[in-house]
């Protein structure tokens, strides 16, 4: 009885709800592994089975032919691609502006004070290139 309850709770996630309709007329004669990889009464138990299944859902829905975008949907979406962008340009931009101050020489003749002054900006700009370069967003 408990298998019975399992073999319920996993049709609904294992098969489109279609495809529960056809078994009284599709299922009927075959025996063997392919009919227990195609068949409703239980899910697939290999790849094969699983693959089967997979073709005979896809296959029952055709996609709905694309329409469209709406004027509205279509500002809506720029505006959301541009934001999501935003932050990632001005990320390389920065990355762009601390290799420049690293690849500045630094000038012999200078002082102590400018020497030490070159030497902090030169360590901030690393630092700051380093968590960018750190960051997960900017791994592309």
């Amino acid at each position: 009885m408990s298998d019975e309850g399992s073999r319920g709770s996993r049709l609904p996630l294992a098969l489109p709800p279609a495809s529960q309709g056809c078994s009284s007329g599709g299922g009927g004669g075959g025996g063997g592994s392919s009919a227990g990889g195609s068949g409703n009464s239980r899910p697939p138990r290999n790849l094969q089975g699983l693959l089967q299944m997979a073709i005979t859902a896809g296959s029952e829905e055709p996609d709905p032919p694309p329409e469209p975008m709406s004027e509205e949907r279509r500002q809506w979406l720029q505006e959301a691609m541009s934001a999501a962008f935003r932050g990632q340009r001005e990320e390389v931009e920065q990355m762009k502006s601390c290799l420049r101050v690293l690849s500045q020489p630094m000038p012999p003749t200078a002082g102590e004070a400018e020497q030490a002054a070159d030497q902090q900006e030169r360590e901030g700009a690393l630092e700051l290139l380093a968590d960018l370069c750190e960051n997960m967003d900017n791994a592309a």
